[in-house]
């Protein structure tokens, strides 16, 4: 009998509990549901069942959809369904300077993007690395060898490479897109590996960046490819039918492998033979004084990312510069007038010269803001379940920051699909107006902000100041004699807005910039 009684109580306290535990489920879920009816997503397009939205991240052009909708939701925050995970999209800069900056605790992670990561094996680059100790510590490497006043250890790389690009400009003038991308990859070889800009300008390595950055682009936008937010895809054997993605991220990945290994192994056998000109790889292994195999692929890691994102960003944005001159030659000419006024004729303008020449900065903000080069930056994750401005941001949602939009925010910029570099210029003093919002946000926002943007900017400005000082940039004429008009369209397929070949006409402004050309040559190689 008394076991019996204990039974029962026993079973008693079962039930009891249970009933505990059911009551505490139900009164979360609740909670849960009052929470999300008093905090609703944000406002998004109507998805459909199961695939969701996923048609909007594959459509053309990406950044322009979101702007539509930004407009047509009437919210600077939106929100998008695809194959069952959220998408929140940023349209102005107070939300992402709210969202990303402020509360980048919570927002300075990446998505996990499976084709990019997993199958073609980019989790190595500090870029897309989740938020965490190695994130930390590659940027750290980073932000201590190339500190923004440490302009020494990379401007006289691409003060050299300007100076030869300009004379190969004048041998081959309507090679003018390939031999920008010469420039950009012979300069970050040399910052980053010590390679000599010369010997570079037609290596191995500056061809299989431009191929692996092709893969990189194109599979960085979220949703880019199914296996994404369908993981489990990922186990498809390639020869299954449909499986084509399986086999471009295995050509990809191998494209990615030379970016990586290749000019890290010439540099490491360069240092033990005791040729190699002081760089990023060499600071790195004299700071870590008896680096360990870990310790070594980090360096090998933050370099390779450094080369991955350093080249083909600024060849975008100098392409989108050669175009604004073509389609807008006043502004060229007012920078020219600047130019011979500040630098004179018996030289080439020097990064001395940058704070007398606001002109040219002026054109180097328009040209990033007018068509950025990424108009949707890199992707965050947002890591805990958020609410801003009575909205649910859900965690686990993946963020992005719609720059297009907030750089043609006519509040901000009037008339911003028209090129205007005197947007940026005070009418009573000639001086920069600090009151523009400069365009320092195609860079990134919070924590993830790219930590090398003072190294591209200042390429960009050296670039752009010598090329006006030189050249005049024009629109070429065909066999005919008539003049070709650029129809000045994007690729707006992959993460960049890419500028489609177009052709112009490059000439010398006068006889004698030849002769100042070489001249500037000789200085900086016998520097």
């Amino acid at each position: 009998m008394a076991l019996l009684d204990r039974s029962l109580t026993v079973s008693n306290n079962i039930l009891a509990w249970t009933g505990y535990a059911v009551a505490l489920t139900i009164l979360y879920l609740f909670q849960q549901l009052r929470f999300r009816a008093r905090n609703p997503l944000p406002p998004g397009p109507r998805s459909f069942p199961l695939i969701g939205n996923i048609q909007c991240l594959v459509s053309s052009p990406t950044w322009i959809t979101f702007t539509e909708w930004y407009h047509k939701y009437n919210s600077d925050v939106v929100h998008v369904n695809v194959a069952g995970n959220p998408v929140i999209i940023l349209n102005t800069l107070e939300a992402a300077a709210e969202l990303l900056e402020r509360r980048s605790t919570t927002y300075s992670s990446r998505p996990p993007l499976t084709m990019l990561n997993d199958l073609m094996g980019w989790k190595w680059a500090f870029v897309i690395m989740p938020y965490g100790p190695e994130w930390k510590a590659c940027r750290k490497l980073f932000t201590t060898m190339f500190h923004p006043n440490n302009a020494d250890q990379h401007e006289p790389q691409e003060l050299k490479a300007t100076r030869n690009f300009l004379l190969h400009l004048h041998e081959k003038p309507e090679e003018y897109a390939r031999l920008l991308r010469k420039m950009t990859g012979s300069s970050i070889l040399s910052v980053a590996y010590g390679f000599d800009v010369n010997v570079v300008q037609d290596s191995v390595h500056t061809y299989n960046a431009e191929k692996a950055m092709d893969g990189f682009i194109a599979a960085s936008i979220p949703g880019s490819f199914l296996v994404d937010h369908l993981p489990w895809l990922k186990y498809i054997p390639s020869w299954v039918p449909g499986a084509s993605f399986q086999r471009q991220a295995q050509i990809w990945k191998a494209d990615m492998e030379k970016l990586l290994h290749g000019p890290f192994a010439v540099t490491k056998s360069s240092m033990i033979e005791g040729g190699v000109e002081p760089c990023f790889v060499t600071r790195c292994f004299e700071l870590l004084s008896d680096p360990d195999s870990k310790a070594e692929g980090m360096i090998e890691q933050t370099a390779g990312t450094m080369y991955e994102a350093g080249t083909d960003t600024t060849v975008v944005a100098l392409t989108t510069f050669f175009l604004a001159m073509v389609k807008y030659p006043e502004y060229q000419k007012r920078a020219q007038q600047e130019l011979d006024r500040v630098v004179g004729s018996d030289r080439l303008p020097d990064f001395g010269d940058k704070s007398s020449l606001p002109y040219i900065q002026a054109i180097v903000n328009e040209v990033l803001r007018w068509q950025p080069v990424n108009p949707l930056v890199l992707a965050h994750l947002c890591t805990e379940e958020d609410i801003y401005n009575g909205y649910r941001i859900p965690k686990n949602a993946t963020v992005m920051a719609n720059v297009w939009a907030m750089f043609h925010d006519e509040t901000k910029f009037p008339d911003p699909y028209t090129f205007n570099p005197d947007r940026y210029i005070c009418a009573a003093d000639g001086q920069l107006n600090l009151e523009i919002m400069e365009p320092t946000s195609g860079f990134g926002f919070g924590r993830r902000i790219c930590p090398g943007r003072h190294m591209a900017l200042s390429t960009l400005w050296i670039t752009i100041a010598s090329v006006l000082a030189v050249y005049n940039i024009s629109n070429a004429l065909d066999e005919n004699g008539e003049i070709i008009i650029p129809a000045g369209d994007y690729d707006t397929t992959t993460l960049q807005n890419r500028a489609y070949p177009f052709k112009c006409s490059i000439k010398l402004r006068s006889p004698e910039c030849l002769d100042v050309m070489r001249t500037s040559v000789e200085f900086v190689e016998g520097k």
